[in-house]
């Protein structure tokens, strides 16, 4: 999903993630039989930086937006990427369809400090126990300087979503994350 929200509110250490950033995973997406159906929040998709964004990275097979549950039951799997914010009237509507069945793929960070962490909605989407806390290598270097820095990383299983990413694929990811439990 795309959020115009979190591209306005900054986090708690001050940073805003611009809706274009909130797609760049879509590109990890390469296979000719996947549609790219956007996502977004309502009354939103006049906004620049998501009309860019859908533009931008392709994702023109449809249009949804989060509250819309009849439409988002006709999709395979929603992934979730780089989302600072969740907001309660869209996380219900996702999370009622994943419960029903719809794939999720959650690639990236969903957080906003401790007053969301362990908001139930959010961990379950998470396949988290509460509390989720947060890891930024920003904070190993004393500033937000390290935030985000990429770091190497291997595929350690396949799966049938993603067939083209298979174990020893090398990717790079951003080195921020959440630390969490699984759910049981």
């Amino acid at each position: 999903p795309l959020s115009h929200f979190n591209s306005l509110r900054p986090n708690n250490a001050g940073s805003y993630i611009a809706v274009y950033d909130q797609a760049w995973q879509t590109s990890l997406i390469d296979h000719p039989g996947i549609e790219l159906v956007s996502l977004v929040e309502p009354g939103t998709t006049h906004h620049a930086g998501v009309e860019l964004t859908l533009r931008d990275f392709q994702l023109t097979a449809g249009l949804i937006e989060l509250t819309d549950t009849e439409a988002l039951r006709t999709l395979d799997v929603i992934m979730i990427g780089n989302r600072l914010f969740h907001e309660p009237r869209t996380t219900e509507h996702v999370l009622e369809v994943v419960r029903e069945g719809i794939g999720l793929c959650k690639i990236g960070n969903t957080h906003d400090g401790p007053h969301l962490n362990a908001d139930p909605t959010l961990c379950e989407l998470s396949l988290a126990q509460p509390p989720i806390r947060h890891y930024c290598s920003g904070t190993i270097y004393g500033s937000l300087e390290g935030h985000g820095l990429p770091v190497p990383g291997r595929v350690a299983s396949s799966h049938p979503a993603m067939p083209w990413l298979e174990p020893g694929h090398a990717v790079t990811l951003p080195s921020c994350g959440n630390i969490c439990f699984p759910s049981p």
